[in-house]
């Protein structure tokens, strides 16, 4: 196996202030904000005399506009060629996103130190390269589109989407309320 391209490790979170409850430990943010947003939600539906529908689109559907855009990108730079859709690649980016929102935290590696590699690895997915771009979005309408945005404006990100050597690509989002946790992969084999 040759030497991989360096995996990019920065992520991107949405802009502007942050509030946060008293009492609430900062990897308990996005459970804090989530309660004030669904407790608004509520009064804002008549004080919670019955079910409401979750806000924000399906995460399948996200994962689907979140690979299309990636290959607008490539396509719109002259980049080729456009992504394979791997779904072994994909399971592996659908667990990290939940793992995020399930333990409480947004970074490449899991709470137990598992890289990028290693889960690959984990889930019998050979490479000669491979890279990952993560984000957490909350309160967009269009979460794959806002998330693209913000990793097409980073250096880092934006290379690892339009890096040609990479050809295959998988999407995982896990949601929570109107948050979602993006994770991208890309693979050269």
């Amino acid at each position: 196996m040759t030497p991989a391209p360096a995996p990019v490790t920065a992520s991107t979170e949405p802009p502007g202030p942050r509030r946060y409850s008293p009492g609430v430990a900062p990897t308990d943010r996005g459970r804090g904000l989530l309660l004030l947003l669904s407790l608004g939600l509520v009064l804002a539906c008549g004080g919670g005399s019955g079910p409401t529908a979750p806000v924000g689109p399906a995460v399948a559907e996200v994962e689907q506009r979140s690979f299309s855009l990636l290959n607008g990108a490539r396509a719109a730079a002259g980049v080729t060629p456009a992504f394979g859709l791997d779904p072994d690649v994909a399971r592996v980016a659908r667990r990290h996103s939940e793992s995020m929102r399930d333990h409480g935290f947004f970074g490449h590696r899991d709470p137990e130190g598992r890289t990028l590699e290693q889960r690959l690895a984990e889930a019998g997915i050979s490479y000669r390269g491979a890279a990952e771009n993560l984000a957490r979005v909350v309160g967009a309408a269009d979460p794959a589109a806002w998330a693209h945005e913000q990793l097409l404006a980073s250096t880092e990100h934006r290379q690892n989407i339009l890096n040609g050597g990479f050809e295959l690509a998988g999407v995982g989002v896990a949601r929570q309320g109107d948050g979602y946790w993006i994770t991208q992969v890309f693979l050269k084999r």
